[in-house]
């Protein structure tokens, strides 16, 4: 606040008039010095200002971007591939599954099983008799097939 001079009653016109000129000038440096600060606040202001808008610009645009994706997954959900219905049913066991990936899960572990079962397979027939050889399995010299010594 500006340092304000009170002109006193007795006081003569030449004393009166050097303080009204001083509290002028106090008045006027403290409204300058005023008028700066609130201007740079305002510039601070419309720079925030700028900054939220364009923040909210691109939250905008993200929402349209994400709206349009749900419309076409919910208009897509309506007319659905049939080669995409029909691959999720399996005729041979009569199941229908409620996602491809899920048939395609389940017939992943059938092939998984049936493997292991081959291997099993492939391991017993390594080791049986062939054309009525003999097969014990305790044979101390090795095993016998087709009447010969391994």
């Amino acid at each position: 606040m500006a340092d304000i001079e009170l002109i006193g009653v007795k006081e003569s016109l030449e004393s009166g008039k050097q303080k009204i000129n001083d509290n002028f000038t106090a008045l006027n440096n403290e409204v300058s010095g005023g008028a700066t600060g609130l201007q740079q606040r305002v510039t601070t202001l419309e720079a925030q200002e700028q900054d939220h808008e364009t923040r909210l610009v691109s939250a905008e645009e993200t929402i349209v971007d994400h709206e349009n994706r749900l419309d076409n997954l919910v208009a897509e959900a309506g007319s659905s591939n049939s080669e995409i219905v029909d691959s999720r049913y399996d005729e041979p066991d009569n199941i229908t599954y409620p996602t491809l990936g899920d048939r395609l899960n389940a017939k992943s572990e059938q092939i998984g099983n049936l493997s292991a079962d081959i291997v099993q397979l492939q391991d017993y027939l390594n080791y049986m008799p062939i054309n009525g050889g003999d097969f014990d399995g305790n044979e101390p010299i090795g095993v016998v097939i087709d009447g010969g010594t391994y």
